[in-house]
């Protein structure tokens, strides 16, 4: 994860190391090198790591799942550029990617995260101290894996798009802006999709979609209709 963690106004790096189960700070000394900081114990066989502002005091903070718990590790941000002990919370089994925003608009930073071993998005409520607490899980098909949080209906409330890699087909929820969301029709692209991203890849104003797919060694492109549904890029069109 790229974050100013000593906050001098040059981006740092927070690298999960898997085999130590720890993240370690990379500190930007300028001119493109980094040293090693500071380093902090999480759950075992940690996986992923996603910053996010949990406590609300602009400060960044760090979430790293772990596969061997279950769990993410909650690291929260000093002012001094170091982190508070690690708290760890139920994340649902085999956590993959984490997606922050605000479900349900009450200015408190959310999180969901996937869960492969159950093949669910799990939904956790902030309340803008750090906790979180669940509050309920969208079903995926088999596998999921990348998690995306966007607009891509364009009414102003985060969505989120879910990838899987052994389904084949690939899942939109609508939010409802109360911590609630709604299936969309699955998207259906026969590739293993480990991870992707939500941006305007044609600068039309409607949200578009990266995916990467490792059978194909490929990234793979698709349009947003600014309704919650995709196409592949030139779909129809010869291009």
């Amino acid at each position: 994860a790229v974050v100013d963690v000593n906050r001098d106004g040059r981006p740092d790096l927070a690298v999960v190391q898997a085999g130590e189960s720890r993240v370690t700070i990379l500190e930007n000394r300028g001119g493109g090198r980094f040293a090693a900081g500071p380093s902090y114990p999480v759950g075992r066989s940690p996986h992923i790591i996603a910053p996010v502002d949990l406590n609300g005091d602009g400060i960044t903070d760090l979430v790293v799942g772990s596969f061997a718990r279950h769990t993410l590790t909650l690291l929260l941000g000093r002012r001094d550029g170091t982190f508070q002990d690690a708290r760890e919370v139920p994340s649902g089994r085999f956590p993959h990617y984490v997606a922050a925003g605000d479900w349900n608009r009450d200015g408190h930073q959310d999180l969901a995260v996937v869960a492969a071993g159950e093949d669910a998005v799990v939904l956790l409520q902030g309340d803008g101290t750090g906790r979180l607490t669940r509050t309920g899980a969208l079903g995926t098909e088999w596998n999921p894996h990348g998690l995306a949080a966007a607009d891509v209906d364009g009414d102003g409330i985060t969505d989120l798009i879910v990838s899987t890699r052994s389904a084949g087909t690939h899942g939109v929820f609508l939010g409802d802006g109360k911590g609630g969301f709604s299936a969309r029709p699955r998207l259906k692209l026969d590739a293993d999709i480990i991870a992707l991203a939500a941006v305007d890849l044609d600068r039309d104003g409607v949200v578009d979609l990266a995916m990467v797919s490792s059978s194909h060694h490929a990234v793979v492109t698709l349009k947003g209709d600014g309704k919650g549904g995709f196409t592949l890029f030139g779909a129809g069109t010869g291009r």
